[in-house]
């Protein structure tokens, strides 16, 4: 475990992406406002999905891209460190200075056997709380896209001029976050009937329901509190639990 932590910093990184033993991820984007540790998820493809159902050669992919290609195993790179030296450490005491008369270090099993239930629980709630603010999002984001493609029909039909078409779905793209005044002044502009303007400010309150979602979506996190005692717990006992198994 020791000598996989040093293959994860750049060099061995390095050496392992010269044997070939890493994925190639140089053109997938990393997330937005964040560290360079986290890339995005790209979206599926046909051509992506017969690669990704593919037999035996995802399985051998997916393993060996854990070396040189798992951003995951970078993030936890230090806790993991940590975890490592501490079992390293218990391993070498019990066997080099326990035999000697010093005392044994050890803990009973008994409390991790129980906590170990409530730890589950945590951690299946926090990941599945995790897994529904992402399908929640992208649903969101889903019907972001359909209504635009909506209004961008709904102006290719009703617009007298095709300057006019043109001109709308070249600047819906750019000017979506400006909300509802922007939108429906550029819609007003166009000259369209009474009915057809009131069926596109319509889909312009969809929008505006939709980012607010987002919105909702980006200040509502998991409860701060919720998610710091569900680590600490984890971390101490992971911490404690070497001691558990020498004993």
């Amino acid at each position: 475990a020791i000598i996989l932590e040093f293959l994860l910093l750049p060099p061995g990184e390095a050496l392992v992406r010269q044997f070939g033993f890493a994925r190639d991820d140089t053109d997938r984007p990393y997330i937005e406002g964040g560290t360079s540790t986290i890339l995005q998820q790209s979206p599926f493809t046909f051509d992506a999905w017969s690669k990704h159902r593919s037999n035996p050669s995802r399985y051998i992919s997916t393993t060996v891209g854990l070396l040189g290609s798992s951003t995951v195993l970078k993030r936890l790179q230090a806790p993991l460190f940590f975890l490592n030296i501490v079992s390293a450490t218990v391993l070498f005491y019990d066997t080099y200075f326990v035999p000697t008369g010093l005392p044994n270090l050890s803990l009973p099993a008994l409390p991790f056997t129980i906590s170990s239930s409530a730890l589950g629980l945590l951690l299946v709630f926090r990941v599945t709380n995790a897994n529904n603010r992402f399908v929640l999002a992208r649903g969101i984001w889903g019907d972001i896209l359909n209504v635009s493609r909506d209004l961008a029909q709904q102006a290719s039909l009703w617009a007298p001029m095709h300057e006019d078409f043109m001109d709308f779905v070249r600047w819906m793209p750019e000017r979506r976050t400006t909300y509802s005044t922007a939108l429906r002044d550029k819609i007003q502009n166009m000259g369209l009937a009474e009915q057809e303007r009131l069926l596109m400010e319509a889909n312009i309150s969809r929008l505006i329901n939709n980012m607010g979602a987002c919105e909702n979506v980006l200040a509502t996190p998991i409860p701060v509190g919720y998610t710091k005692h569900t680590t600490r717990f984890l971390f101490l006992w992971l911490t404690l639990l070497p001691l558990a198994l020498q004993g």
